[in-house]
């Protein structure tokens, strides 16, 4: 009773204030009825002419209060959506209320705003007003407590729309304002949480980005779950945020979200990445193809295969696509600044090759070798940069790795120096087609430097500038092994012209003597091809 005394006292003051103020300018209020007065005061506070919408209000108030109170007086909770028309003053006047509150409150007048949202969740608890857009009742009170909170916390619900409140909650989100952030969420689910479950029963598989948009309330009401789990994770509350990713998995399966650069992504995999990464203790990062296959190099180095190949797989997810449209264009091995133009295709090639090389770690060589093959037919111009300071041909490395399951081989850290060694140690061995394979490796790998050196010389370089030209020297004593090699096996041709090459082409190579001297390697083989050409 006291409330309602209460609310004809400011319905009374309100009266006389309208009049004596605000009417003094003329207003349409049309047929005088409930309807009609809701609407003028709705496009009014629509286009911002807050004033306009208070007379508006006021008028359906002092009209309409006692009808309102009246139908409110019987109900206990809210009337069925096929019966709520018929309680339309209480609908209109509460609304109306609601309304004049928001006017004041963009007046920034919040603390008369703020009584006006409590008198309607006090007066009008079971009030609701029909959405013409939407075609459903909203309940007023809701709308109240929501403007009360809005003040309290300094946010705005604005239209209440799915896009708008999933939008104000990455902004919260991205500015570390998680409370605010939440209230968005909660507000989003709460709303069209039913709408998006519908939308989701209707798919069976992700909508065409032609036809995305049109699942709205599925699309905003999982990624709003996908925020609020991304906070979880954030205040290290890691049980509960795993509930919502696996909730956004079993029950919001082909929900998708728009990026503003132009493509919607699954929200759904995105979830099942969290759970990878909560379950593995990783971190995907930007989800940079970089970033990825760092990871996966370190997770190689610390023998956690399967961390590796889950930092492989989603790069190579993510990136073949481009990886192949970029390996497509190219006619030649890039050169310089064109390296990291094709970063997809240098990385996704990578990955590849530490993903094989895990399985090699683990005995699975049938699996790796089938990867190898894969780059080397797909990815030939590849190149993975080392953190010495160069970059290494990926196909040629896969190539590497198929020899050395086949033959047992390892070519170590591929050093010139180190295949050199091996080579020299192969044929004092009389294994002679270990040291081809040694010996091909330096040569495939370092003769382009080889040939810059050899360029540069007019004479031998004295002893201690020797070590300086090592690719020339390791290229010239891998071609004098050869001929030495084919030699032996009395395969006079072939000798001959392992011997002319270093002639032809490394005239200035020295070979190091363990005794402490370097020897000219082109004065030895000019007397084993003249011992071998005679032969042929």
């Amino acid at each position: 009773m006291k409330k309602i005394l209460l609310f004809f006292f400011l319905l009374s003051f309100c009266f006389l204030y309208s009049f004596s103020n605000l009417y003094a300018e003329e207003y349409d209020f049309g047929d005088g009825s409930s309807a009609v007065l809701y609407e003028k005061a709705s496009l009014a506070f629509l286009k911002n002419k807050y004033k306009n919408t208070i007379v508006y209000a006021e008028k359906c108030i002092s009209e309409y209060s006692e009808k309102a109170i009246e139908q409110q007086r019987p109900l206990s909770d809210f009337a069925p959506e096929d019966e709520a028309a018929s309680y339309w003053a209480l609908n209109d006047v509460a609304a109306c209320f609601l309304l004049k509150g928001k006017a004041l409150q963009k007046m920034n007048r919040k603390s008369e705003a703020k009584r006006i949202f409590q008198d309607v969740i006090d007066l009008f608890p079971y009030a609701q007003s029909w959405d013409e857009g939407g075609k459903f009742f909203w309940k007023v009170t809701t709308a109240a407590k929501d403007q009360i909170i809005s003040i309290k916390q300094n946010i705005d619900f604005g239209d209440y729309k799915s896009e708008n409140l999933t939008k104000s909650a990455w902004k919260a989100f991205k500015s570390n304002k998680n409370k605010k952030a939440f209230i968005y969420i909660d507000k989003c689910i709460e709303i069209y949480d039913k709408t998006a479950k519908e939308q989701q029963a209707s798919l069976n598989s992700f909508a065409k980005k032609k036809t995305a948009f049109n699942y709205w309330a599925l699309n905003d009401v999982t990624t709003c779950k996908f925020i609020k789990g991304k906070i979880l994770l954030k205040q290290k509350k890691k049980e509960k945020a795993k509930k919502l990713f696996e909730d956004i998995l079993n029950n919001y399966q082909f929900a998708q979200c728009w990026n503003p650069k132009g493509y919607f992504w699954k929200v759904a995999d995105a979830a099942g990445d969290e759970l990878l990464m909560i379950k593995y203790n990783i971190d995907f990062g930007h989800y940079k193809s970089n970033e990825l296959t760092g990871k996966a190099w370190q997770a190689f180095e610390a023998k956690n295969y399967k961390v590796l190949d889950i930092y492989t797989n989603k790069c190579i997810k993510m990136y073949q696509k481009h990886a192949k449209a970029q390996q497509k264009r190219l006619k030649s091995l890039p050169t310089g600044d064109d390296v990291h133009k094709n970063w997809a295709l240098n990385d996704v090639a990578t990955c590849y090759f530490i993903k094989a090389k895990g399985f090699q770690k683990q005995k699975k060589n049938d699996k790796a070798k089938k990867i190898y093959n894969k780059i080397i037919k797909l990815f030939p111009y590849a190149q993975c940069f080392d953190t010495s300071g160069w970059f290494w041909r990926v196909s040629e490395a896969a190539k590497d790795q198929i020899i050395m399951m086949e033959t047992g081989i390892d070519f170590g850290d591929s050093t010139s120096a180190y295949l050199t060694g091996k080579a020299w140690e192969a044929l004092n061995e009389r294994k002679h087609d270990i040291a081809f394979i040694f010996a091909k490796k330096c040569i495939s790998s370092y003769s382009k430097e080889a040939d810059k050196q050899q360029s540069s010389l007019s004479s031998f370089p004295r002893k201690k500038a020797a070590k300086e030209y090592w690719a020339l020297n390791d290229v010239g004593t891998c071609y004098f092994i050869m001929g030495k090699a084919y030699q032996e096996k009395m395969m006079w041709k072939k000798s001959a012209d392992s011997f002319k090459k270093v002639l032809d082409k490394y005239s200035f190579a020295q070979a190091w003597d363990k005794k402490g001297f370097y020897w000219k390697i082109a004065v030895a083989a000019r007397s084993e091809y003249k011992k071998v050409s005679s032969k042929k």
